[in-house]
């Protein structure tokens, strides 16, 4: 493989809080005619650690991003049939916390899948999710999913490869070598309420936090 990289001049741009920019780039593949869209939020200037005020925003996003996805998913991969790789994930960008959004189609521009996924995020997720099926049964279906985000980080690494990795996470991510981070999260992930996570997506995601 030969790789060819352009000298680019990088500047750091300071945007306007609660304003929504995006940033467009034509790439071109002689051998692939699929289009795609990648939508990013970043979530907060703060980082993933936890720090004095016992956030965590690292643990808000992951569980945000694990509510998200199948909804995400049926509404525009099985219902819209938008693309073939429609996906929602959670990742960091030196210790700052983003979650991205993907629509990868052989059918739509890029331009309209990402109209579907900002109609998504909201509309359709906010209205139909957070204010209905996650608060029926005094918050049923919400309580449900940290259960078992808690019972999944309570499950121990089984090979010495997962544990390294899970060691230098530790180290890199939350800037500790104490390696309790597993406990703190499931802490965090007990305290967690839906009014919590509610107040969390309307200060991240909606462009009028008029609710």
């Amino acid at each position: 493989y030969r790789y060819t990289f352009s000298k680019l001049q990088h500047r750091n741009v300071v945007l306007p809080a609660r304003d929504v920019h995006i940033y467009a780039e034509k790439c071109i593949s002689a051998d692939e005619d699929n289009e795609g869209v990648v939508v990013m939020y970043q979530m907060s200037d703060e980082p993933v650690c936890f720090g004095d005020n016992k956030r965590g925003i690292g643990i808000m996003c992951y569980v945000l991003k694990q509510i998200m996805c199948e909804p995400f998913y049926d509404a525009l991969r099985t219902k819209q049939q938008l693309g073939y790789d429609v996906s929602v994930n959670y990742e960091t960008v030196r210790n700052i916390p983003y979650m991205k959004f993907t629509i990868i189609s052989s059918q739509f521009n890029p331009h309209y899948a990402a109209l579907q996924i900002l109609k998504f995020i909201n509309d359709t997720f906010y209205n139909e999710y957070v204010l209905d099926i996650l608060r029926q049964n005094e918050c049923e279906k919400f309580k449900e999913k940290i259960d078992i985000l808690v019972q999944s980080n309570k499950i121990e690494t089984s090979t010495l490869s997962a544990r390294h990795g899970l060691y230098w996470d530790e180290i890199f991510t939350y800037n500790s070598f104490e390696f309790d981070s597993k406990q703190r999260e499931i802490e965090r992930l007990q305290s967690f309420t839906f009014e919590e996570f509610k107040l969390f997506y309307e200060q991240s995601f909606l462009c009028k936090n008029e609710q």
